[in-house]
């Protein structure tokens, strides 16, 4: 009795089986858009999630730590005798964080002591992750577009996310 062959006889069937048996996300090869529809979901997933957290735009500084870590902080509040290094070897509230005590001072020098900018700059922040979380389900998933859009918006708009997003101390 003759063994089954796998290899199919002709190089275009040989394309579809090798296509067939390894995923675009293993190939190597990037996942490439489909077409407008998948930019138009990923711009449809970032308006969601504004629309979710833009209320937090209103909000204005709390007496929780944003005392400690914008208003009455010297890091922020006297730049000019602050250097590079202060932010690297101060610690915050007993806490240390050089980034997102230079993102805050790079906010207090664009916007003074109006917190509408840091609560848009931490909604930024979190959409261009929600944007990273699309962008790699899309790639783990070769391209299917029901699941980048649901793990995408259920990042989103996850109520898990909305300390970190609208308390500005909390970025």
């Amino acid at each position: 009795m003759p063994k089954p062959t796998t290899k199919p006889k002709h190089k275009k069937k040989a394309a579809k089986l090798a296509k067939r048996q390894k995923p675009a996300a293993q190939s190597g090869k990037a996942v490439s858009w489909k077409n407008k529809q998948d930019l138009l979901i990923l711009v449809l997933i970032l308006i969601i999630t504004f629309i979710v957290f833009s209320p937090s735009l209103q909000n204005g500084f709390t007496n929780w730590d944003d005392d400690l870590y914008v208003t009455k902080n010297e890091l922020l509040t006297n730049p000019r005798g602050v250097g590079l290094k202060d932010y690297f070897t101060t610690d915050v509230a007993g806490n240390f964080h050089p980034l997102t005590m230079i993102s805050l001072a790079l906010d207090e020098k664009l916007a003074g002591d109006s917190p509408t900018w840091f609560h848009l700059h931490n909604i930024i922040l979190h959409l261009l992750n929600t944007f990273l979380v699309f962008l790699l389900i899309w790639k783990l998933s070769g391209g299917n577009r029901f699941i980048s859009f649901f793990t995408a918006i259920i990042f989103g708009i996850h109520p898990m996310h909305v300390e970190s997003v609208t308390w500005i101390s909390e970025r």
